[in-house]
């Protein structure tokens, strides 16, 4: 053996014990004529397998094998030419335009589809506020002054208030302050005058009595007399109360008043009031008025003589025949400067002492 410079030393060939097949093998080498685990047999037959190998490892190496095939196999699949590699499916991304009022424009990737915009609009509402809304009750106006004035006092008793206001005088409506005034004193006008609709004669029964008096071309009186039950008390009481009459219409005229009678004789207060036959009736009014007197629907003569000034004494003669032990209204009524007084009393005729 030559030294090569750089290169270690090696032995020869056949410097290797048993490599010619002749050297004595080296210690825990294979003697020639040994047989070699996995190798045929002398006669060509196959060696049973070595104790240890199971079929679970030939299983398992064989899928093995298989797994790097079908790594090999996608390799080369996935290697080849990109453009001829298979198309990615996409879902492109949908968009909605409004293009205008009719239609609405809808996109999918290149595919545009135009649908005409159904519009569902509701009936349009207007609402109108008025301030201020009149009632106007047509009526046939009443030509009788005594359905006029029964006419007023059952509406006012019924709730009606249209009706009642179409039945009064235009001088009563503005004198109780108009529509809203007359609104606002309704519930105390159908506690008093609405409640003679119910009311009795003073004997408690049949009806209340009514006298109706002419007081001069325009004005008369309606007079009402009976048992009538006002704010929770019953009693006996009468009411005087004025219409005006202009052509063929009667209207009341309840508002039209100045300030009340006061009575004399008979004593103003509780009613009946006890008189005593032919009495001779007294009643003081304000200024000097023009005073008549009524017992029931038949007129007293009378006079006014001057006070103080501010108030006048109105006296009537003594009126015979009145029956002991009866009742009898007294009614007076005056006019002063456009103004309707009319206040009435219930008496009763007792005997002299």
């Amino acid at each position: 053996m030559t030294d090569t410079p750089g290169q270690p030393n090696l032995p020869e060939p056949n410097d290797i014990p048993g490599a010619d097949g002749t050297g004595t093998p080296p210690p825990g080498g294979v003697p020639p004529d040994a047989t070699v685990p996995g190798a045929p047999g002398p006669g060509g037959t196959p060696p049973e397998p070595p104790p240890g190998r199971s079929n679970a490892t030939n299983w398992l190496l064989a899928a093995i094998l298989v797994t790097l095939v079908a790594i090999v196999a996608v390799l080369v699949f996935n290697s080849g030419d990109d453009e001829a590699s298979e198309p990615t499916a996409s879902i492109a991304p949908i968009e909605s335009t409004t293009t205008g009022a009719d239609e609405t424009t809808t996109s999918v990737g290149d595919t545009t589809t135009t649908t005409p915009e159904t519009t569902t609009s509701a009936p349009e509402t207007t609402t109108t506020t008025v301030a201020d809304t009149t009632t106007t009750t047509v009526i046939d106006a009443p030509t009788d002054p005594t359905e006029a004035a029964t006419g007023w006092i059952a509406a006012i008793s019924a709730g009606d208030a249209d009706l009642a206001w179409a039945l009064m005088a235009p001088e009563s409506q503005e004198a109780i302050g108009g529509r809203e005034g007359f609104d606002d004193t309704f519930t105390a006008l159908q506690e008093g005058w609405g409640a003679w609709a119910d009311a009795t004669d003073p004997t408690g029964e049949g009806s209340p009595w009514v006298f109706t008096n002419q007081i001069d071309g325009e004005v008369v009186v309606v007079t009402l007399a009976g048992t009538v039950t006002q704010e929770g008390t019953e009693a006996q009481r009468a009411a005087a109360l004025p219409v005006m009459v202009s052509g063929d219409v009667a209207l009341v005229q309840p508002f039209l008043r100045g300030d009340p009678v006061e009575f004399v004789v008979p004593e103003g207060g509780d009613e009946p009031s006890v008189v005593f036959p032919d009495p001779v009736f007294e009643v003081i009014v304000p200024g000097e008025p023009a005073v008549q007197f009524f017992v029931g629907d038949e007129a007293i003569e009378s006079t006014v003589t001057g006070g103080s000034g501010e108030t006048s004494l109105a006296t009537t003669a003594p009126v015979p025949g009145l029956e002991v032990g009866g009742l009898e209204v007294l009614t007076v009524v005056y006019l002063e400067e456009g103004l309707i007084n009319a206040d009435a009393i219930l008496m009763f005729i007792g005997e002299t002492s």
